[in-house]
């Protein structure tokens, strides 16, 4: 049967059974939580937005929001038994450029219900960290130093939290009172405003100053409030929204204690141990080796399934961004003098990389979203703060977060990162290759916003600054301008931009021009280590060298007409260091010449673990007679007085090999008498395994018979130990240093082979003459030895990963190179 709704003209029709009631009057709309009320829509192109009230039970009930310029579709529903009501609406990005306010109606014409509090769709963005977050949100004279920009729509609300108080206050900003917020956010509005318009923003104070994690996780720590937190959270949430992005970043506090970050707070991140275990919240970590005492109350998400976290996995996420390493009181005399990058422990890397590698986490990823762009190119004014009066100060740090910002509402804002290395064949120049992944121009603040030079110029002033240069061997120093002759001639250049983008993918250049060509073995970093947006030199602080590092200028992020527009992303401060590689040279057998006089050296060098090693050299005994001053040194390495690796001269025509943990003398092979022969080049490839209980020694190819030697329990065992006395052609005492020729120095103190496989053997010698080891030594086991000692003459050093030991005493050149 079909009933008719006799009586209601046009205003309802329905087919089939018995039809809602249509009351007469309106419903009641339930006001959302404040004006400017944000439905976040997760980074995406629609919005949920959820608008309730009550009414007359079981009546159709339909909602919307209204503006001057356009509404959103009905939604419709039918109230329950008690007369309440929810309609959920779908509003995509296409809508979005009005601020709505809540309509509902009975029906489809029925008399239509307003709602005071607006609302809009886009996101809810919280910051979460200390001071240096609330220089962009705090309000007054002293955060807001500069003009202030327009706002060029109104797409923004502020929450804020009196951290000591719990009180909140939400504004909607108005074109007509941008002066009542900070000044920041209305340039990261405006930013959004110039890459997705429409959208609407709500960003949420989730900072507050001279705290830290520990002052969120533990109840019993005064600093800050937990539940502070959750009140703001759950305010949003309370009219159907949630916080969509939280982006993290304790710029200062993570720069001195993020050695150990996942130990220290992965159960306060998503509520487990490091090592997977559970984790019961109101009780302490036992992994945290930084605050042990402290309790972990809360978690800020759960991956256990127990819904403990704050925030839900798949709801919320989460973008961490990177502080830089920082050093408040650099040392004197000018740290550039000796070792210029600072040795404080906040100073020691890689801190960036730990955290970074936190965020790769499996158990991370189920809810973080990424890290960086770094953050530092920034005027910090030789402090910790941002300046607020000065456009590079607070507004710029504030822009810094906006990559971040932009990745999660989908516009194109990757950290530009150096790639690569190309160096000219002769040294002359090395070209830093810099990844353009946003389809920029390379630049520096500096130069883009068009300023000129400082009026005090420090040594290292380039027209991009943050790269540092370690020779082979040698102390790391930045790159002095070719006037500063006070400073290394091999820290002596200049570095320029030389091609700002080309190519697909897109690619910039720095080069570097020393003054002193490039070797093989020389290292590049860029802001390895470095403090923060300045390099620990107080004149850097008038020069501001934050305006000469490196940036990705992207057009289509910037808005030329803004007042404080966002003129590039940060080049991503290195973990490590890039190595110069020239091509190598024609290898040429040669020597070194000792006249007797080269003594040994202390030193500590750290050895790792390891009861094997590989030895090959060549010699040439030049003295009176074969053993004239008994025990003549080819090499010694000790750890103490007690572990040795020796070889000296013995007896006529022999040699002795000591491989032993004790002074006395046990462990040692010598080699039958006139095995050798005085002022003709011998070659000599030893190899021990104390595992294997393998000693094996080779002269000129041929194996000697070495049953006689025994490890016993004394064997020569390195591991865990540095060596005190390294000596290359030297011994303490001053006539059993080396008179002859030594040449192609190798030594691995944690490797092996078998030298009874014959193509093992030739790796060192082939055909009676040396064989090419490599530049760097590294050809006969595909890693660079601890020692591989070569050069011309004087130029005779370690070129090995054990660092350079320097030979004092007369070195030549071998009059004659090593061969048989």
């Amino acid at each position: 049967m079909i009933q008719l709704g006799l009586g209601l003209g046009a205003r309802y029709a329905f087919v089939g059974g018995d039809a809602p009631d249509i009351p007469e009057g309106m419903p009641s709309i339930i006001s959302l939580p404040f004006d400017g009320y944000v439905f976040d829509a997760a980074g995406g192109a629609t919005a949920t937005v959820t608008l309730s009230g009550t009414g007359t039970a079981n009546a159709a009930v339909q909602a919307r929001g209204a503006s001057a310029t356009g509404n959103t579709s009905w939604g419709t529903t039918t109230s329950d038994g008690a007369g309440n009501w929810a309609v959920t609406i779908a509003v995509p990005d296409t809508q979005w450029a009005p601020w709505y306010s809540p309509q509902a109606r009975y029906g489809t014409n029925g008399a239509i219900a307003n709602s005071t509090n607006t609302f809009g769709c886009g996101d809810v963005i919280g910051f979460l960290g200390q001071s240096e977050l609330a220089y962009f949100f705090e309000t007054g004279s002293f955060y807001n130093g500069l003009t202030y920009p327009g706002l060029d729509a109104e797409n923004l609300t502020v929450l804020m939290q009196n951290d000591t108080t719990s009180a909140i206050t939400t504004q909607r900003v108005f074109a007509s009172d941008v002066t009542t917020v900070n000044q920041s956010l209305i340039a990261m509005a405006n930013q959004i405003n110039h890459v997705a318009g429409g959208r609407k923003i709500l960003f949420m104070d989730m900072n507050h100053s001279g705290t830290s994690r520990y002052g969120l996780m533990d109840d019993s720590n005064s600093d800050r409030n937990f539940s502070y937190l959750q009140t703001a959270v759950d305010l949003i949430r309370s009219g159907g929204s949630d916080v969509g992005l939280v982006i993290e970043n304790w710029y200062n506090s993570d720069a001195s204690s993020m050695l150990n970050i996942g130990t220290n707070f992965a159960p306060w991140y998503f509520g487990q141990r490091w090592g997977g275990e559970a984790f019961t919240l109101g009780t302490t970590n036992p992994d945290n080796n930084i605050n042990s005492t402290a309790v972990v109350d809360h978690c800020l998400w759960d991956i256990t399934g127990s819904d403990r976290g704050l925030f839900n996995t798949s709801r919320t996420k989460l973008a961490m961004l990177g502080p830089m390493p920082f050093n408040d009181s650099p040392t004197s005399p000018d740290p550039e003098f000796d070792s210029f990058t600072g040795t404080g422990p906040r100073m020691v890397e890689p801190r960036r990389a730990n955290i970074e590698a936190f965020t790769q986490d499996a158990r991370m990823q189920q809810f973080c979203v990424g890290y960086g762009p770094s953050t530092h190119i920034t005027d910090f004014g030789g402090g910790i703060h941002p300046l607020p009066d000065d456009e590079f100060g607070t507004l710029q740090f504030a822009l810094n977060h906006m990559p971040a910002v932009l990745a999660w509402i989908g516009v194109a804002a990757d950290e530009p990162v150096i790639v690569d290395i190309e160096a000219d064949d002769s040294g002359a120049y090395a070209d830093l290759l810099v990844s353009l992944p946003n389809g920029g121009d390379l630049t520096t603040l500096r130069a883009h916003a068009g300023l000129g030079d400082p009026a005090i110029l420090p040594p290292h002033y380039q027209p991009v600054v943050g790269f540092e240069i370690t020779r082979a061997g040698g102390a790391r120093r930045p790159v002095f301008g070719l006037a500063e002759t006070s400073y290394p001639a091999a820290h002596r250049g200049t570095v320029t931009i030389q091609d700002t983008g080309s190519g697909d993918p897109r690619i910039g250049r720095v080069r570097i021009t020393p003054e002193q060509p490039f070797s093989t073995g020389d290292q590049i970093d860029y802001l390895l280590g470095q403090a923060t947006a300045i390099l620990l030199e107080p004149r850097d602080v008038v020069a501001d060298l934050h305006k000469n590092m490196l940036i990705e200028h992207v057009p289509a992020l910037y808005d030329s007409g803004a007042l404080y527009p966002m003129r590039g992303l940060a080049v991503k401060p290195q973990f490590g260091t890039q190595g110069v590689a020239l091509p190598a040279a024609p290898f040429v057998a040669r020597g070194a010449a000792f006249d007797g006089s080269t003594n040994y050296a202390s030193n500590t060098i750290s050895i790792p673990a390891g009861s094997q090693g590989l030895m090959s050299f060549w010699f040439r005994n030049r003295d009176s007679a074969w053993n004239a001053l008994s025990g003549r040194r080819l090499c010694q390495f000790r750890v103490g007085s007690g572990t040795r690796l020796e070889v000296n001269t013995a007896g006529a025509g022999r040699l002795q090999f000591r491989l032993n943990q004790n002074g006395a003398g046990s462990d040692v092979f010598t080699v039958p008498t006139n095995t050798f022969t005085l002022n003709q080049w011998t070659h000599i490839a030893w190899a021990w395994d104390f595992a294997q209980t393998r000693f094996q020694l080779y002269v000129d190819g041929v194996v000697l018979n070495t049953s006689n030697y025994s490890f016993g329990t004394d064997g020569f065992q390195m591991a865990g130990n540095d060596f005190t006395r390294i000596g290359i052609a030297s011994d303490v005492s001053s006539n059993k240093r080396w008179l002859g020729d030594i040449g192609h120095f190798w030594l691995e103190t944690n490797d092996t082979l078998d030298l009874s496989v014959s193509a093992n053997l030739e790796r060192f010698i082939s055909g009676g003459a040396p064989v090419d080891l490599g530049q760097l030594g590294e050809v006969p086991t595909g890693n660079v030895p601890q020692y591989y000692y070569d050069g011309d003459g004087a130029a005779w050093a370690n070129l090995g990963s054990a660092g350079n030991v320097p030979l004092n005493g007369l070195i030549t050149v071998s009059d004659l190179p090593p061969g048989l």
